[in-house]
């Protein structure tokens, strides 16, 4: 069995789509670097989903087959985990704390894989009772009840052991359930990108006589709509440079040349070329 492995790839194109978008939004939320934070969940992620598939339960030896066991639930609990936290930097509001619907328990399906995870693999030899008590647990076995099962005993000697069963296929729904979240983080990316790009389409961007104020304003509209080096940052710096240029030191012949060169560049302004004092501005201006 296995999980769609074409999710994780279609995800990690989203997230590097549209200029980058989420990298430039997420790598500083008031100081908090969530852009590291969506890497590592998403990284995990493919790590667990391409991983799955090798993981052989029906090994010869019982006791690989207990340890593959764990590794399983271990990269389904990635799964899992990755997707959720996802969803609190997204802030989504996850749909499942309450969900019965695989398991079938009293808990909820989140709360009794918990407690699969401890039994089967991730602290069975160090589990607490609701009562304080503490328990033990066997290894795995494929041989007793289920697909897989374990006694679990109690450090009383007056309460009995109890026997923990697991379906494999249940693990693949109640996983597969929340990997496929997945779809609805895409769909609040696009959300996000479109209203970004709405509002900075009805934003109006200040403009002056002097190209190189010009550039300055473009230059950090830019960085607000795309982000440090995105569109076109590498467009205006070339610009900037072009128009910092000190051209004191050039024969005047050469300096008319140059400043009929700049009113050129500066032709969008419709007839109304810049003043001579904004060559001044720019011979001296600290870009």
């Amino acid at each position: 069995m296995a999980l769609d492995n074409t999710l994780i790839d279609k995800f990690r194109r989203k997230i590097n789509s549209n200029h980058d978008f989420v990298m430039h939004q997420y790598r500083n939320q008031q100081g908090k670097n969530l852009w590291n934070i969506i890497c590592s969940y998403m990284d995990w992620i493919e790590v667990a989903i391409d991983g799955i598939p090798y993981i052989q339960l029906d090994h010869k030896n019982p006791n690989v087959a207990s340890l593959n066991l764990m590794q399983l639930i271990c990269s389904m609990d990635l799964v899992k985990e990755s997707v959720h936290q996802l969803y609190r930097v997204f802030k989504l509001e996850y749909p499942f704390k309450k969900d019965h619907s695989i398991f079938q328990k009293q808990q909820s399906d989140d709360e009794y894989f918990k407690h699969i995870r401890a039994v089967f693999g991730v602290h069975p030899v160090n589990l607490k009772g609701r009562d304080g008590s503490r328990y033990f647990a066997s290894w795995s076995t494929s041989k007793l009840e289920g697909d897989f099962a374990t006694f679990v005993y109690s450090n009383k000697s007056d309460v009995e052991d109890h026997l923990y069963s697991i379906k494999i296929n249940e693990l693949f729904q109640y996983t597969n359930k929340r990997y496929l979240l997945l779809e609805e983080v895409m769909k609040k990316m696009e959300h996000d990108y479109l209203f970004h790009q709405h509002k900075h389409k009805e934003a109006k961007i200040s403009r002056t006589h002097s190209p190189i104020d010009n550039l300055i304003i473009l230059k950090k509209e830019n960085l607000e709509r795309y982000g440090n080096g995105e569109a076109y940052w590498h467009e205006i710096e070339e610009l900037q440079r072009l128009y910092a240029i000190d051209i004191s030191s050039f024969d005047i012949s050469v300096q008319k040349m140059i400043e009929k060169y700049w009113d050129a560049l500066f032709d969008g302004d419709k007839g109304n070329p810049p003043k001579s004092s904004d060559y001044e501005h720019r011979r001296t201006i600290d870009i």
